[in-house]
Parts: structure tokens; C-alpha cells; sequence
């Protein structure tokens, strides 16, 4: 499957507002496992309402660069490895400027050393007495040892992917919270990559009203967002949606008769990745 890709760039000002930035240079790759990268396009955004728009294909890891002078180089990763791949994927990537106190290293000036003839004043020369010091070696405490920082991991997934699948009762909108489905597992993975940000999705069956099925789709992405929050994930990072019966995983009926491993599976909330 084909898919478009959507990428834009922006700069926080000072009032923390987002500002589009124009003249960035975009350099994107595709990562094979085998090989070096390989670039497949590059190009300029002119003017701030400018996007870079191309075509990629499922299946596949992508590395972007964004660049403008006077800010820091960005780069980020992603797949489209993800069996409910949208039709756009739309990227946004933060540019910070440059701290104006770093100083370029080619621009340090380092002053020359002048032979600068000593004369003795044989009046005054006095004789230096040896005194024996004795050497005190400096003792570094074992828990003042500066370490290396630890790499921060890199987030491996993409815009839009589902990370992780919740489910519910029937007709309850609270979620089961057990095993590798539970709402701690979407709290670990939240806490580990703490910039990334989710959109909560819920759904229903086909049993009820469309009405109906919307309103407790309504209810299990809020109740899953407040699950979130209580163990202290920032409201700023988790966006509820609710799509009642519209979007099943799976059939609700099978041959004509009501197939209710397929409705379990329907009656879920999805964590898809909003932002990186």
C-alpha cells in the first residue's frame, strides 16, 4: 500500500505559540537494514505555508532531516510498519534555535606567546631553600564518579500507529485491565517515551443504536484518558475520540449469526500516536 506523506516545520516563540518557519531544507531517507541510507528527495520550503508532500510505501523505516540556519539540525524516524495504515501521515518537527552564547569553535582566537627577555638584578637573586612537601594524593569519592549519560531511546513507532488495544465489558465502559492489554502497560510505554503524545480511540459493537454505541464509545475514551491522568500522565498528552459501531476490528456476525469473539474484540480502546 501506498500512502502520502505530510511534513511541516514550526518554531516556538515567545509566547509558546507555534510560528511556521520558511526557507527549510528537507532531506528524507529511506533506512534499510542492509545498507547505508538512501535518499529519496530533498527539498526547500520557501515560505512558511509551504509543505513537503511525497508518496512512500508501507512496510518500510524513513529518517527525516530538517534544517534552517541559525537553529539545530532536527532528526527524527519512523515505519509505516502497521496493519491500519492511514491514507496521509501527517509530521510536524520542532526546530530550537541556536543558543546565541555558543561560540563557534573556529572563531576562538588564541593568543600567540611572546619571548619576552628576563633580566636578573644580581643584588636581589636570592637563593630558594628546599623545603621537603610531602605529596597528598587527591582521593575522588566513588559516588562523585561523573557518568556517562544514559542514550535516550529511540521512539520506535510512527505517526498514527496503534501502540497499544484496551478492552470492555459488554455494554460497560470501564476496560479490563489485565495482562499485556492493561491501561499500566499504555502507562509504561507513556512514561518511557515521555514527549510522545496519544490520541485514546474508542469502540463499540453493533449491539445498540448508532446513537447509543456513540455515547459509550463517548464514555470509555474519557474513562480511559481519566485512568491515564490519575496516575499522573499530563492531560496535555492524551486527546480522547469515540467512533461508537463505525469502525469494527471485526465481524459482529459470521454467517448470519452473532459471533461474539468478534464483538470482544470490537468492544476496545486503541492508543495511536498523535505526536513524537
Amino acid at each position: 500500500k501506498k500512502v502520502e506523506l505530510l511534513v511541516d516545520v514550526y518554531a516556538m516563540n515567545d509566547d509558546q505559540k507555534k510560528v511556521w518557519l520558511d526557507s527549510v531544507d528537507i532531506q528524507f531517507f529511506q533506512q534499510p537494514t542492509d545498507s547505508t541510507d538512501t535518499l529519496l528527495q530533498r527539498t526547500e520550503l520557501i515560505k512558511s505555508e509551504d509543505v513537503f508532500i511525497t508518496e512512500i510505501e508501507s512496510n518500510r523505516m524513513f529518517k527525516l532531516i530538517c534544517s534552517r540556519d541559525g537553529y539545530i539540525p532536527d532528526t527524527s524516524q519512523f515505519t509505516t510498519y502497521s496493519y491500519n495504515l492511514p491514507d496521509t501521515i501527517t509530521i510536524l518537527r520542532p526546530l530550537k534555535k541556536v543558543p546565541e552564547e555558543i561560540i563557534p569553535v573556529d572563531t576562538v582566537v588564541i593568543p600567540e606567546p611572546v619571548d619576552t627577555p628576563v633580566v636578573a638584578n644580581v643584588d636581589t637573586i636570592v637563593t630558594p631553600v628546599r623545603v621537603d612537601t610531602p605529596v597528598v594524593a587527591s582521593v575522588v569519592p566513588v559516588d562523585t564518579v561523573v557518568k556517562e549519560p544514559e542514550p535516550i531511546d529511540t521512539i520506535p513507532f510512527g505517526i498514527r500507529d496503534v501502540i497499544h488495544v484496551v478492552y470492555h465489558d459488554f455494554d460497560i465502559d470501564k476496560h479490563v485491565n489485565q495482562g499485556k492489554n492493561s491501561i499500566d502497560f499504555a502507562y509504561d510505554l507513556l512514561t518511557k517515551y515521555p514527549t510522545m503524545s496519544v490520541w485514546v480511540e474508542a469502540h463499540t459493537d453493533s449491539k445498540g443504536s448508532i446513537a447509543y454505541n456513540e455515547e459509550l464509545s463517548k464514555r470509555r475514551a474519557l474513562s480511559v484518558q481519566k485512568a491515564l491522568i490519575a496516575r499522573g500522565i499530563s492531560p496535555k498528552r492524551i486527546f480522547a475520540k469515540w467512533f461508537g459501531e463505525l469502525k469494527p476490528a471485526a465481524p459482529n456476525t459470521k454467517d448470519g449469526k452473532d459471533y461474539p469473539q468478534g464483538r470482544q474484540l470490537n468492544r476496545r480502546t486503541e492508543f495511536r500516536v498523535k505526536s513524537l
